[in-house]
């Protein structure tokens, strides 16, 4: 994740993500591998997100995903953000979201990317896309939209090295 926060334009920061890992409303979710060490986690939190009409949302927010290499590919990012949906769902929260970084060199793609394209159509026009395993398992096997404030989704919204996504939460 280091090196797609170095290519982002926002860029990284250790002090930053030491503070977002600290945050008091901070929650995390751990992967403890059969030496009881940590393989994965998702760190998340309850949060107001804003919304293209007048009034914001409550939503359970995915701040961080992450696994070690010999731990991806067997289902346990799927497990923990079908978790965190069960959570939102139990409070009660409008829906599940997310930020997807892309490349730094990404441009805005040509078409409008509708809520529900898929993976594909992001590739079709032969960009560069570097996160495209996020984008993949989010859109394809977990079935995130763009959001509607996310900016491949908002006319006239300056070309963004990220997406955000979210699932409504059937409550």
């Amino acid at each position: 994740m280091k090196q797609i926060y170095e290519s982002s334009e926002s860029g990284y920061s250790a002090q930053e993500k030491i503070k977002e890992m600290r945050d008091p409303e901070g929650k995390f979710l751990l992967v403890l591998g059969k030496d009881d060490m940590v393989v994965g986690f998702l760190i998340w939190r309850f949060d107001w997100e804003e919304t293209m009409g007048s009034d914001d949302v409550e939503v359970a927010y995915c701040y961080e995903l992450q696994f070690r290499k010999d731990a991806c590919g067997n289902g346990l990012g799927r497990a923990l953000m079908n978790l965190l949906e069960e959570i939102g769902k139990s409070w009660k929260m409008k829906k599940v979201m997310l930020t997807v970084h892309k490349s730094a060199s990404y441009k805005r793609l040509d078409l409008k990317l509708s809520a529900h394209t898929k993976y594909e159509i992001l590739i079709s026009n032969n960009r560069s896309i570097a996160n495209t395993r996020a984008l993949s398992f989010y859109l394809n096997k977990m079935n995130y939209e763009f959001d509607e404030i996310s900016p491949s989704q908002v006319e006239g919204a300056d070309p963004a090295d990220y997406e955000i996504m979210s699932k409504r939460l059937s409550i």
